[in-house]
């Protein structure tokens, strides 16, 4: 049975989408359907095979996909699990259309693959979406919706799509690599955790991310010190050490190569924009 499923049996007029949890016990599984909406899932329990335009994939907790419409697809319950639990998000084209235009962002082929989510972004994800499927206004459930979806996009786009063809050796380096022990100790440390030699480590780099380890690492450390200078009242050359930066000179170098701007600029543009919106919040 093939079934296509039309967005306006699932969306609400004054809803912006559809979330709903698909439960399939031992053995079960659902019939192939293509829809004319995008969609996007992730596993919050068990494990389950997906199958996507003929192409198989295992799925386990804190994995998912962005299907596109007319995308046929189908899902079946791995035998050794009891509860086999997934979170479903039906969207429409223009909702996708409209965040990525706020956003700014362009999307490749590999956004579209299997990724694989962290763990604060996934406690965020859940967190939201359960949210969405308690009693609450459709103001407030399409404010969620924008918010899961952007969450997604930034993510998947800041990990280069995070695609399945990425190693899951150098996804988990890249995450563990967020924790503030690991950026301060910096390349060594990035080696150290991927247990392979540099140049290994720098030809799986520029292969899946077109970046090297240390573009990856200051652009990590820049973010950081960039929040640092909006949320702290901390000197600069602090700021400068904290984010494992050796000297102030290198620091403001690469700020300015990647904001624009001095970090002291940044900071006197911003941080009166920055402390209103949070009052306002």
């Amino acid at each position: 049975m093939n079934d296509n499923l039309n967005v306006n049996d699932f969306i609400k007029s004054d809803d912006c989408a559809h979330i709903a949890d698909l439960v399939l016990n031992q053995n079960e599984c659902t019939t192939k359907h293509t829809h004319d909406f995008f969609e996007v899932f992730v596993v919050k329990e068990g494990e389950f095979l997906h199958n996507c335009n003929g192409k198989k994939s295992i799925l386990t907790k804190g994995m998912g996909k962005f299907i596109k419409p007319n995308d046929k697809h189908c899902f079946s319950a791995n035998g050794e699990y009891k509860n086999n639990i997934l979170t479903n998000i039906a969207f429409s084209k223009k909702i996708f259309k409209d965040i990525l235009d706020v956003e700014n962002m362009k999307i490749n082929k590999s956004f579209f693959e299997d990724f694989t989510l962290n763990e604060y972004v996934l406690y965020q994800f859940i967190y939201k979406t359960n949210r969405f499927m308690e009693e609450c206004s459709s103001t407030y459930k399409n404010f969620l919706v924008q918010s899961v979806l952007s969450d997604l996009i930034i993510y998947l786009i800041d990990n280069g799509g995070l695609n399945r063809n990425t190693p899951r050796w150098l996804q988990q380096v890249c995450e563990d690599m967020y924790l503030d022990e690991n950026l301060i100790e910096g390349l060594p440390k990035l080696i150290q955790l991927s247990n392979r030699s540099q140049e290994h480590v720098t030809r799986e780099f520029g292969k899946y991310y077109g970046i090297t380890p240390t573009d990856f690492i200051n652009e990590i450390r820049l973010k950081k010190s960039a929040r640092l200078l909006l949320q702290t009242d901390l000197l600069i050359i602090n700021i400068s050490e904290e984010c494992g930066f050796n000297t102030l000179t290198y620091y403001n170098k690469l700020f300015k190569k990647y904001y624009g701007c001095s970090p002291s600029e940044y900071r006197k543009r911003n941080k009166k924009i920055f402390f209103k919106n949070i009052n306002i919040i």
